[in-house]
């Protein structure tokens, strides 16, 4: 008799914990985004043969395990994730030929305390007209790499940063750019 080879790469997420639930194995279930900014579901069984699943939130259906992601918990907001969110976009926003940060970063890399990289992140946010970092990177079509961005991929962490409609700004931002619009479309939002 011959068995039959589960085939988990076929399965998208709801098949994917309905097998472990049949089988009784334990997992741990956590979302977060991958380094381009797409909401994923990352599923972990605690299992010494099964492999950690990565399947997008939208479409539930399995990406490819090679995915980076950024291994932040969306799920719960705080101070410390969104400070390591900004320092991880901070460092991927130098794009060679295009734009490096040679004021922002050594200002962030100075600065110790969390509250206040949070009082930094804040001060570039008010500014009334967007930075040259920002027109840069839209320009090149990379407005992912935008500090901007962090708020329209993690609307959650509006609230630490206590400044009213700060997400519609940057939504206004990117309006204003051919580019920064399709950014907007690809997210859903008009």
């Amino acid at each position: 008799m011959t068995r039959k080879r589960t085939n988990f790469k076929a399965m998208d997420c709801g098949q994917f914990i309905a097998y472990l639930n049949n089988k009784s194995i334990h997992y741990d279930k956590f979302i977060t985004t991958t380094v381009m900014g797409i909401s994923v579901v990352k599923v972990n069984p605690n299992h010494f043969r099964m492999t950690p699943r990565i399947f997008d939130r939208d479409t539930n259906r399995q990406l490819d395990s090679k995915v980076e992601l950024t291994d932040i918990d969306i799920t719960k907001p705080s101070l410390k994730q969104f400070i390591k969110l900004v320092d991880k976009k901070i460092k991927e926003m130098s794009t060679k030929g295009v734009y490096h940060p040679r004021r922002l970063k050594p200002k962030w890399d100075s600065l110790k305390n969390d509250k206040d990289k949070l009082e930094l992140f804040t001060k570039y946010m008010k500014a009334p007209t967007s930075s040259i970092g920002f027109i840069r990177l839209i320009m090149v079509n990379l407005p992912n790499k935008t500090l901007e961005s962090i708020l329209i991929d993690y609307p959650q962490y509006e609230s630490l940063i206590k400044i009213e409609g700060i997400r519609e700004r940057c939504i206004k931002k990117f309006m204003a750019y051919k580019n920064g619009k399709e950014y907007l479309k690809s997210k859903r939002i008009n």
